[in-house]
């Protein structure tokens, strides 16, 4: 069914993506500031224009810094680092990621390596691109089960 009157969205890249109509109901959504810390393992930061949208709305990366002082994972991929770097969690830590962020994720004190396709340094787990999602995954089970 159509949402908004529109059956296709514009993707990235030029890609057409087919909307589809989910119920309000079928996701419970809770606002950032009532997420109890023992209520999740993971934090997970995807790319795109999610870290800069973290980073204009601030509260976001606050919830970074308390989840890791936590001992929470934070998990992020393509450009989701650039959140990570925003709450001072990068400095002295091997971070992966995409190509076009490493100036910045190096100049926040992390290594950076474009060889790399997941990179786990202590909680924090990151990853190239969406193509290295199975690694990803892979990376953030180890870093649960090391915990």
């Amino acid at each position: 069914p159509p949402m908004l009157g529109l059956d296709v969205v514009q993707g990235n890249f030029g890609i057409s993506v087919p909307l589809q109509e989910i119920p309000l109901s079928y996701y419970q959504i809770e606002k950032l500031s009532d997420v109890r810390m023992e209520d999740f393992d993971v934090v997970m930061i995807p790319g795109a224009f999610c870290p800069w949208n973290m980073v204009a709305a601030g509260a976001p990366i606050e919830f970074l810094k308390k989840a890791h002082d936590a001992g929470k994972i934070i998990a992020a991929i393509c450009h989701g680092p650039i959140a990570v770097a925003a709450a001072d969690l990068v400095n002295g830590k091997k971070i992966a990621g995409v190509s076009s962020c490493k100036d910045a994720l190096r100049i926040m004190g992390g290594t950076y390596n474009n060889d790399w396709a997941a990179a786990i340094d202590g909680q924090i787990v990151t990853a190239r691109t969406p193509p290295e999602v199975p690694e990803f995954l892979d990376a953030i089970t180890e870093a649960l089960l090391s915990q």
